[in-house]
């Protein structure tokens, strides 16, 4: 199934009954922002879980830049970006 593909793409996280699915490619994460994909995963979630989750869709890419703005910011003796 198309939610299948776009899915195992993504790293996971779970806090609670919140699931975070963080993607690489804006595509991935334009296609599973679709209110279709995220009703059909919480479905399938509750099915076989009987758990109902919230479900936020993040940018991993974010991540590795905040990190390296992080060290930049180290090297560079404190600051903010810009």
């Amino acid at each position: 199934p198309a939610i299948y593909n776009v899915a195992k793409r993504a790293e996971i996280s779970h806090h609670s009954n919140k699931l975070t699915l963080s993607f690489a490619y804006s595509l991935h994460q334009k296609k599973m922002r679709d209110k279709k994909y995220i009703s059909e995963l919480q479905a399938v979630i509750l099915e076989k879980y009987g758990v109902s989750m919230d479900i936020e869709i993040k940018d991993a890419r974010s991540k590795a830049l905040d990190s390296t703005a992080a060290a930049v910011a180290d090297i560079m003796g404190g600051g903010e970006a810009i």
